[in-house]
C-alpha cells in the first residue's frame, strides 16, 4: 500500500472502533471536537479536528489559487 502524502505525516487506524477510541480519548483530554473520517488516499481511518461551520463556510468562499492569477494581455 502506498501513503500519499496528504495523509503520511497522520496517524491510521485499521478499524472505525479504533479511531473512534482514540477520538473519544483526544475529546476528554483537549475538550475539543474531533471526527473520523476514512481517507481516500490510504483506505485507514483518521480523527481530525472539528472545524465549526463559520470557519468552513469562510474557507469555502475563498477564491481559488486560479482567480488569483493576472494574465498579461500585451
Amino acid at each position: 500500500m502506498q501513503i500519499d502524502r496528504d495523509c503520511g505525516t497522520k496517524q491510521g487506524y485499521l478499524t472505525k472502533a479504533d479511531a473512534k477510541r482514540v477520538a473519544r480519548l483526544m475529546s476528554s483530554r483537549h475538550r475539543e471536537g474531533f471526527h473520523l473520517y476514512r481517507c481516500p488516499h490510504c483506505a485507514l481511518w483518521h480523527v481530525g479536528h472539528v472545524v465549526p461551520a463559520v470557519i468552513r463556510a469562510a474557507i469555502q468562499r475563498l477564491p481559488t489559487r486560479r482567480a488569483w492569477r493576472v494574465e498579461a494581455s500585451w
